[in-house]
């Protein structure tokens, strides 16, 4: 079975957490941890790097009063997207294919299986999603199989808590550079990955649970486990994950450099030699793991 669904459900993009290939692009060195502090004497005060999860189960939000106090001493927060000032219709406009439909993509048994899977993990007719791109449907897949015990994930949650306490929010990606990424694999392939990942309800549901508890444990060995999937085009995997690290750490020095900051972002953008992490580490800032428990 493809992994697709368990690397869409830990995206960094706006509708998941994260992705990578574990043998080819994130090797870990050892250290197990979501949670950084940021210091160097070009740094404003301390700053915090926190690996987020895009997914509504509160088991992921119990992070505790050493993670609340960093953020509540933050002058103010950095995420990948702002998504809350995103404008709903350009949102709408990005999500649609060009001139192609899912039945279209696929054979008539192939849309035959996708189209049960769908209905039965959402509840709605694929029929009226046909026109989206694969992702996004992937995406609603995933989430319906992850407990609906907050009513936003757990980074929009960091933005709304931010906006309440009236921090500054700064976004270290536009939803275009997101969406871009997406675009450059073809609808075809996309579709091929899609239909190879839901072989399986249960068995997509054991694993989505066993990618949060994963991420719970803070383990990046277990997270790199369930999301390694030589199917998945290493090019691709490289612009989701490289590339876009590269991106947001160039915004982020200015930053921190200016203020004392709160960095939210996909979990795996912080693991390996390419990781946000390291490369901190390599324009000669302290990047220092903090350790924290989830509550049980």
């Amino acid at each position: 079975m493809s992994k697709l669904i368990i690397v869409i459900g830990t995206l960094g993009l706006f509708f998941g957490l994260d992705a990578c290939r574990v043998n080819e692009t994130i090797k870990n060195e050892g250290t197990s941890s979501i949670f950084w502090k940021i210091s160097g004497p070009e740094v404003n005060g301390v700053s915090y790097l926190y690996g987020t999860i895009h997914i509504t189960d509160g088991r992921v939000f119990e992070y505790g009063d050493t993670v609340s106090k960093a953020f509540e001493s933050a002058e103010q927060l950095a995420v990948e997207v702002e998504m809350d000032k995103v404008n709903p219709g350009t949102v709408m406009s990005l999500m649609f294919m060009k001139d192609t439909t899912l039945d279209m993509l696929l054979t008539e048994e192939e849309y035959a299986k996708l189209e049960k899977v769908y209905e039965e993990l959402t509840g709605a007719s694929l029929e009226t999603a046909k026109g989206i791109k694969l992702f996004f449907i992937s995406a609603n897949m995933v989430q319906a199989v992850i407990p609906k015990d907050k009513s936003v994930p757990l980074d929009l949650d960091f933005m709304q808590k931010a906006r309440k306490e009236d921090k500054e929010v700064k976004g270290l990606e536009t939803l275009d550079e997101q969406i871009g990424l997406i675009d450059d694999l073809s609808y075809k392939a996309q579709a091929k990955m899609l239909v190879e990942s839901i072989d399986d309800v249960d068995e997509l549901k054991e694993q989505m649970n066993k990618m949060v508890e994963a991420y719970l444990s803070m383990s990046s060995d277990k997270l790199l486990e369930l999301m390694d999937d030589p199917s998945l085009p290493k090019e691709f995997m490289e612009k989701l994950l490289n590339e876009r690290n590269k991106i947001m750490v160039e915004r982020m020095i200015p930053e921190i450099k200016n203020k004392s900051t709160f960095v939210a972002v996909g979990a795996a953008h912080l693991f390996g030699d390419d990781g946000i992490v390291k490369m901190l580490q390599d324009r000669g800032y302290t990047v220092e793991p903090i350790h924290f428990e989830f509550k049980k």
